[in-house]
């Protein structure tokens, strides 16, 4: 027994070795492209449109944070009317409760998907990402092309992109517009930004 109790450990160490070992067959580690990258989001991350949340935000809605991840520089610039900056690391530290609803965007999604799962792994689970960020709200919601709009849609999306201070294109042009952010009046008192 004890020349058992003596060579198990050299069995374990050498099956640990062989697991670990890399294989000549083994398949290089995938790499992701933007659109592997987005359809990842989609498929495991909750999202909005940047449409839905420009009605979610013009019908008042209470009780929900808009957090913009960027830079101050940038949020200075522009940023989505109601949004509250925060890095992320300070993501986590917002007075948000937990059944709010917290809306996160940016330039790149990769940092909006590190902020969703910080928030999802403490127990917020109304969290989404505003798909497309902030290039998606310029051009579906402050300048949206009027041919990329369906017909029956139209007077209401040209409602909304006024509201928040931009106009429906007649044309597809350069979204290097300078817009300011629109100020909102709250009906209500909310919680939240």
């Amino acid at each position: 027994m004890t020349i058992l109790k003596r060579i198990t450990p050299v069995f374990v160490t050498l099956a640990l070795v062989a697991m670990l070992w890399p294989r000549k067959d083994a398949p290089a580690p995938k790499t992701f492209d933007e659109a592997d990258f987005d359809s990842v989001v989609s498929e495991k991350i909750n999202s909005i449109s940047a449409v839905d949340l420009a009605m979610f935000i013009k019908n008042q809605s209470n009780a929900y944070w808009l957090i913009d991840l960027r830079d101050s520089v940038s949020f200075e610039e522009y940023h989505i009317p109601t949004a509250l900056r925060s890095p992320l690391k300070s993501v986590i530290s917002l007075p948000t409760r937990i059944n709010d609803h917290i809306f996160l965007y940016c330039d790149q999604e990769q940092e909006a998907v590190q902020a969703y799962e910080l928030l999802y792994f403490r127990g917020y689970f109304n969290v989404r990402i505003v798909s497309g960020g902030l290039k998606a709200w310029r051009s579906e919601v402050l300048f949206p092309s009027k041919s990329s709009i369906p017909e029956n849609e139209l007077t209401d999306r040209e409602s909304l992109s006024k509201f928040f201070g931009g106009n429906v294109l007649v044309e597809a042009t350069s979204l290097d517009q300078t817009v300011k952010p629109v100020e909102i009046k709250s009906k209500a008192a909310k919680s939240g930004c």
